[in-house]
């Protein structure tokens, strides 16, 4: 898995390169790529909704439902995959804002 796979922050970076690859954490990874995989497909689509209170109001329900998503997760792992999230989620909503 590259480094940069969910995007360059330093809490996606850290993700793959400092926690996933220890052994307590690696039976974790399939769960974690198809989460946010599925995650930042998601909400890439809703970008695409062209009435902007729906797109804005879908695209907060979609990360909130994600957090309940990721709660089971050990909290190192669910705090990290929880920022690579929200980074996305803000670039997307302030996208969104600046839309007409």
């Amino acid at each position: 898995m590259d480094k940069c796979t969910w995007g360059n922050s330093q809490a996606s970076i850290n993700l793959i390169t400092n926690i996933l690859i220890k052994e307590d954490y690696k039976v974790y990874t399939p769960t974690v790529c198809r989460l946010l995989s599925k995650q930042l497909t998601a909400l890439a689509a809703i970008k695409d909704i062209s009435d902007k209170n729906t797109r804005e109001t879908t695209l907060r329900m979609w990360h909130e439902r994600f957090r309940d998503l990721v709660s089971s997760l050990p909290e190192l792992v669910q705090t990290h995959v929880i920022c690579v999230e929200t980074g996305v989620y803000r670039h997307l909503l302030e996208r969104s804002r600046e839309r007409l």
